[in-house]
């Protein structure tokens, strides 16, 4: 898939392009900065191309990946209004001035941690059926 990623961003000009110009750093371009950001690190032409396109697919699954985890922890928050009041009143409780005071809120990691046991973000390989005879591999049943 890399060879279809360099022959797309060869052909949309954009990466070839950038190769030739020295972008200033203080571009709002998430795109630019990739770029940018590969270009200092030695990379050029096809490998340039295959470590921005790296880049982006890595950025859009953590932003997935995210989303979905946010949103299996507030479907259990809203199933344990408890829990979502004593966690909510920790956070209102505790002055958060910078990211180091984030580590007092020890209750808010527990539950998100317990979150991302009950639904873990990335599923560790995928389960296919030993067998296609049998009741349990019937369309319908459950394994």
């Amino acid at each position: 898939s890399s060879g279809i990623n360099a022959e797309y961003g060869e052909r949309s000009g954009v990466i070839e392009t950038s190769q030739n110009e020295d972008h200033d750093l203080e571009s709002t371009d998430l795109l630019a900065y990739f770029i940018q950001a590969n270009k200092s690190c030695g990379f050029k032409g096809s490998h340039l191309i295959e470590r921005v396109v790296d880049d982006v697919m890595t950025l859009y699954l953590v932003m997935d990946n995210m989303v979905k985890q946010l949103s299996a922890l507030f479907i259990h928050l809203a199933s344990y209004p408890d829990v979502y009041n004593k966690m909510a009143m920790e956070v209102r409780n505790i002055e958060l001035e910078n990211y180091d005071c984030l580590s007092r809120l020890l209750y808010t990691e527990k539950v998100i941690l317990e979150a991302l046991r009950f639904s873990p973000g990335l599923q560790r390989g995928t389960r296919l059926a030993a067998s296609t005879d049998g009741p349990a591999a019937r369309v319908g049943n459950y394994m």
